[in-house]
């Protein structure tokens, strides 16, 4: 008989009839698996740190060079303070030789000017005369020394900033 003419002869039991057969489970065969370090990954640390220490170090840079321009700037403007401060210090002593009676004195002989004598004084409500009116003349002495060769000139020197 062949396999399908015994199929067919023989009646299958159905479920309900059939003896429960027990099967094991599949399982894959038991194999020893490597264990598996989970180290971070290096190299995103690694760019992250240099990142920081170059821009740190370019931080750095920058404000060293503010710094030296402004130290340059600073040094500029002393020296022209100092420059300034000396100028002024000889137009200081310029004016104060000008207006010193002595070169008063021989300035005003030389535009002709004398002293003056002992002054008289009109009062206001009276209209009297206080004082002898005299009329100036110069002294010869005061014409002497009132020649235009003796009056010193101050030299303006001037320096520029």
């Amino acid at each position: 008989m062949t396999r399908a003419a015994t199929a067919t002869a023989r009646p299958r039991p159905s479920r309900a009839t059939a003896p429960a057969r027990r099967t094991a489970p599949v399982r894959p065969p038991l194999t020893l698996v490597p264990t598996a370090r989970s180290r971070p990954r290096r190299a995103p640390f690694v760019v992250l740190s240099l990142l920081v220490v170059a821009v740190g170090l370019l931080g750095l840079l920058v404000l060293n060079t503010v710094l030296a321009q402004d130290a340059f700037r600073r040094h500029d403007a002393e020296r022209r303070l100092a420059l300034l401060t000396e100028r002024e210090q000889e137009l200081t002593r310029d004016v104060a030789e000008l207006e010193s009676p002595e070169r008063l004195a021989v300035e005003a002989a030389a535009l002709g000017l004398v002293p003056a004598g002992a002054p008289a004084f009109i009062r206001l409500s009276d209209g009297a005369l206080i004082g002898v009116p005299a009329v100036a003349t110069p002294s010869p002495t005061a014409l002497a020394s009132a020649s235009p060769a003796a009056a010193p000139r101050p030299t303006a020197t001037t320096t520029a900033p």
